[in-house]
């Protein structure tokens, strides 16, 4: 099957990205049938709502096409980017949604959908929403993919684009879902239970990514991200050893998910190693710790 994917680049804190000139599209009448649910898991992927404080949580979200049909939509390749999370109700007193200013390429491909087939995706819920302290926090997730309402790309390319996307069956209406979930903390992370926590992070990121299978290399790799990324959720100082292997590592999206973890936390001790990730051989991650690099020093000059 032919595919067509198209990218576009987003920098840091801007988000000012170049998008399609729309115009108005045939109808389409009828609802489309993805259901869009959540669910908060642990690092061992087990599904709980309640976490100590710290302690990092996942969230899994799942779109299922609940027809018999094949359904095709124009969406985002990464999932987690049609996403947008908010604090419900009384909520808002211990939690606040976090805007989501990274070095990104969002790239725009169909989201293909077989008959009765269910996509899940996980994203860290640290990175979206900022929890203070114990209790429970209501929150609402936004799903959407597909064109703006009744519009369709017109413009230099257009008429190919449009013929291709009809060719590969995109359907034109777009796709907005809600879902609602809770997620209470209890307790500190702290002792024992911070080693414990430490030492998973630890077996995460040893999964070797360099088996043949490409399906058992990938989820090694996923597994190695995974570790990373949850170092934003902690921000313990004991995490850096771990930060100042990663950004080493021969993956590129593992140095820059270091790279953004190491931007968290403020322990002096992240100089060093973002000043090593900055000689990176990939750009995007030398761009994003120069990037970090920057803001400290202006935030305390003459510190470096």
């Amino acid at each position: 099957m032919k595919t067509l994917t198209i990218c576009v680049a987003t920098i840091v804190s801007v988000l000012a990205t170049g998008g399609i000139t729309m115009i108005r599209a045939s109808d389409v009448s009828g609802p489309l049938p993805i259901v869009f649910s959540a669910a908060t898991i642990g690092l061992d992927g087990k599904s709980r709502n309640e976490f100590a404080v710290k302690e990092p949580i996942w969230v899994r979200f799942s779109l299922e096409n609940v027809s018999d049909g094949k359904v095709t939509l124009w969406g985002f390749a990464d999932r987690a980017d049609g996403v947008v999370i908010t604090v419900e109700g009384d909520s808002s007193r211990r939690a606040r949604a976090l805007s989501r200013g990274i070095v990104i390429d969002q790239c725009y491909s169909p989201m293909v959908f077989q008959p009765r087939e269910r996509i899940t995706f996980d994203i860290l819920l640290a990175d979206w929403v900022d929890i203070a302290g114990e209790g429970t926090v209501d929150l609402q997730a936004t799903y959407d993919a597909g064109f703006p309402v009744g519009k369709f790309p017109v413009g230099k390319g257009s008429e190919e684009f449009t013929t291709r996307l009809r060719a590969m069956g995109v359907d034109e209406r777009p796709l907005r879902r809600k879902t609602n979930f809770s997620v209470t903390l209890k307790g500190q992370i702290e002792g024992k239970g911070l080693e414990a926590l430490l030492k998973d992070l630890q077996t995460l990121y040893a999964s070797d990514s360099s088996v043949v299978s490409t399906a058992d290399r990938l989820k090694a790799i996923q597994s190695r991200l995974k570790a990373i990324q949850s170092v934003r959720a902690i921000r313990v100082v004991e995490t850096l050893p771990l930060l100042a292997k990663a950004v080493e590592d021969k993956v590129e999206e593992v140095q820059f998910e270091a790279v953004r973890s190491l931007s968290v936390l403020p322990y002096p001790d992240v100089t060093p190693i973002l000043k090593k990730a900055a000689d990176s051989r990939y750009e995007l991650v030398k761009l994003a710790a120069q990037v970090e690099l920057d803001r400290r020093e202006k935030a305390n000059p003459g510190s470096f």
